[in-house]
């Protein structure tokens, strides 16, 4: 990562183009640091996608996490400080070899130190820095001392402190969470199991086990999180709800802390909030269809009235929301938020955070904002006919008002609010626009190929007669998954007059969407068949959406 010739192999691998390069050197002169760091703080590509491609160019190994495949024992040759003061994680002993991992592997004089001081040949590994982290906690946490107090029941609470803030267990936390924001995890998730203990990370929607755990250090490691997260660690019958603000030498990061009790231990769950590392909040940023950026833009320009946007959880709803309000806010206009949580904080905008306990509810919180002189309302979801009420009025009496709901696709968001108890002519008097949202995983570019259809998926798309799609054969640089990030797939309706007297009318939910589609509306089905005609998503992928809706 210390030399040119580095930056080069990027660029032929299209990852950064001339203008990154350059802008980076420039910084580099002015920082000292290097030229791989830089990149990375520019956020034009990730770790992994810079160490996947070092390992390919270069004929290393690339390992995602190490520790998975290291042996406790190789610590005896190589000490922490060593180790730690290096960046390197020794792992086992292979065909006369230490092998260790290392995410600077053309640090030359690091091997040649390591085969000094233990007197092997070496063979370096690529790994991200915060797996190597991650393994140094693990590896030199596992003392006899640890083991054997970690086995001791009902010990005082004032004993696990020490033992929960020594070095070993803060960095393995610490480690945790930056590599899971360097994969581009939403979620960790820390599971007791009858032996060990198993941490799997969530990235594009998945899940997948990242680490096991000796069963030994679960405690330690979910008493050190409840510490930060604010919560009581005496309390292990009830669940609880936390929040760490975590940062490292290059991150800042919120999370959402959650855990509850099972038989075999506490189970947590952290939600990295805004942790998206592709996403940057601007609708000219995501990677949506030219025609749908048009009509979200056209929604921003809104003066009054009410914009709904409905889909699962997980769905991409707070990006798009995030994504128009970037749009909407300028230095004339008034933006005030209600969310729980804040997932990301923006200048120039007023953002409230929900406090139930404190009796700061979605209610409460807009009829305060109500007050404070705002021209442009977020309200982060509408959860009961209180806050549907209050918005719906806000709405007619001259704000903008943006909100999501929990349906599943445009239209039955408009019954939704009328079984919440709205009258259907505020409803229809009040909503400028809905919009459906779902996330869609996309082809990795590297791998994809194009296959035949099954003679049943053909079946499915035979009115459009679909015979051809493509699929990620899987590779390196995908982690053999076939798939690379998500893209998100719209329907967007506008209430016009004649739709806005329908509803007035309670009309069904079966006329109004005869209508939207005599209308030229593209519903969520359309959209998915856009991306696999594009080759940007899969048949499997498409699935998931004809499927959940009607």
């Amino acid at each position: 990562m210390k030399r040119l010739n580095f930056a080069e192999i990027l660029i032929e691998q299209k990852l950064i183009n001339q203008t990154q390069l350059y802008e980076a050197i420039e910084k580099q002169k002015q920082t000292k640091q290097t030229l791989g760091q830089i990149l990375l703080d520019m956020k034009v590509i990730s770790e992994r996608e810079m160490l996947v491609t070092l390992a390919q160019e270069l004929s290393f190994e690339y390992i995602e996490n190490p520790s998975s495949v290291m042996d406790i024992s190789v610590k005896e040759m190589v000490g922490f400080d060593f180790a730690s003061s290096k960046k390197i994680l020794p792992l086992h002993i292979r065909d006369g070899r230490l092998v260790f991992a290392t995410s600077d592997p053309l640090d030359f004089i690091t091997m040649e130190d390591l085969g000094m001081i233990t007197g092997f040949d070496t063979q370096a590994v690529i790994s991200p820095y915060a797996t190597i982290q991650q393994g140094l906690a693990v590896m030199y946490s596992e003392t006899d001392d640890i083991e054997d107090e970690a086995l001791v029941l009902n010990t005082e609470d004032t004993d696990l402190l020490q033992r929960v803030e020594s070095a070993p267990v803060v960095k393995m936390v610490n480690a945790l969470i930056d590599s899971a924001y360097n994969v581009n995890a939403s979620d960790i998730h820390i599971e007791p199991g009858q032996d060990a203990t198993r941490i799997r990370f969530r990235v594009d929607g998945t899940l997948s086990e990242h680490m096991v755990l000796k069963k030994e250090l679960h405690e330690l490691v979910t008493t050190r999180i409840k510490i930060v997260s604010g919560m009581n660690i005496a309390e292990k019958r009830k669940p609880q709800d936390g929040a760490i603000r975590h940062t490292s030498e290059f991150l800042e990061l919120d999370l959402r802390v959650s855990s509850i009790p099972t038989p075999l231990g506490e189970k947590i769950v952290m939600r990295l909030l805004g942790a998206d590392q592709n996403i940057s909040y601007s609708l000219d940023s995501i990677e949506i269809n030219e025609d749908i950026k048009d009509k979200l833009r056209a929604i921003s320009q809104v003066p009054n009235g009410i914009l709904l946007l409905t889909g699962p959880t997980g769905s991409g709803k707070t990006t798009t929301l995030y994504s128009l309000l970037n749009e909407i806010s300028t230095p004339e206009v008034s933006v005030v938020t209600v969310e729980d949580p804040v997932e990301k904080q923006f200048e120039g905008i007023t953002q409230v955070q929900i406090n139930e306990r404190a009796g700061l509810t979605f209610a409460a919180g807009l009829r305060s904002i109500l007050r404070q002189d705002p021209d442009v309302i977020m309200l982060g979801e509408i959860r009961d006919a209180e806050t549907a009420t209050i918005a719906i009025r806000a709405a007619i009496t001259g704000h903008f008002v943006l909100s999501t709901l929990h349906t599943n696709d445009a239209l039955s968001s408009v019954v939704r609010l009328i079984d919440m108890g709205v009258a259907p002519y505020m409803v229809a008097s009040s909503l400028k626009a809905v919009i459906a949202q779902r996330l869609v995983k996309k082809i990795c570019p590297k791998c994809s190929e194009v296959h035949e259809l099954a003679n049943e998926d053909k079946l499915l798309f035979q009115d459009i007669e679909l015979k051809q799609a493509s699929v990620g054969k899987g590779c390196e640089r995908c982690s053999h998954s076939g798939y690379t990030g998500r893209v998100a797939v719209f329907e967007i309706v506008f209430i016009d007059e004649v739709l806005e007297n329908m509803i007035s009318e309670n009309a069904s939910m079966n006329k109004l969407k005869e209508y939207v589609a005599s209308q030229g509306t593209k519903f969520l089905r359309d959209d998915v068949i856009r991306l696999i005609q594009e080759g940007k998503t899969s048949i499997t992928e498409a699935k998931k959406i004809l499927f959940s809706v009607s």
